[in-house]
């Protein structure tokens, strides 16, 4: 009977820790808005680092996460500095992302390399040399490219 007894205090002690550690953990939520003109983001990355926990901001920049206290915040997004904030008693947080400085280039992938959107003026296309004109007897190699490169106008 002691034995019984026991294991059922036992179970009652384990299971109070569980819903200790659970009511520890609690919903924060927010807005995330741009520093410059305090327009809401949406697709704003939330995630409570350290964990697989995270989401996404919606159209009014909106956002719920569960998270413990102690825990950080990090949000991201495409042409914004990242930001981390420690959850404390607060449930909710309202954020302000600022622009990042240095934005992207525009680049285009071609078949020999990568060229700058700005330089690349039209459709990119490439001729292998050899094939094309090393069996042909050519007087003039601009009408012997005619009709090996789409679209070309000759």
């Amino acid at each position: 009977m002691r034995k019984i007894l026991g294991y059922a205090f036992l179970s009652l002690g384990l299971l109070l820790l569980c819903t200790m550690g659970y009511s520890q953990q609690k919903i924060v939520s927010g807005v995330v808005t741009s520093a410059i003109d305090q327009a809401a983001l949406s697709g704003v990355t939330v995630s409570v680092k350290g964990t697989n926990e995270g989401t996404l901001t919606d159209e009014t920049g909106r956002f719920s996460v569960s998270a413990h206290k102690g825990q950080t915040l990090q949000f991201t997004s495409v042409g914004f500095q990242e930001s981390d904030v420690i959850v404390a008693d607060e449930t909710t947080i309202n954020i302000r992302l600022s622009t990042l400085q240095n934005t992207l280039s525009d680049n285009v992938v071609v078949g020999y390399g990568t060229q700058k959107k700005a330089n690349l003026t039209g459709a990119v296309s490439v001729v292998d040399v050899n094939k094309t004109f090393g069996s042909k007897p050519l007087t003039d190699p601009a009408k012997a490219l005619q009709g090996v490169v789409p679209v070309l106008t000759i």
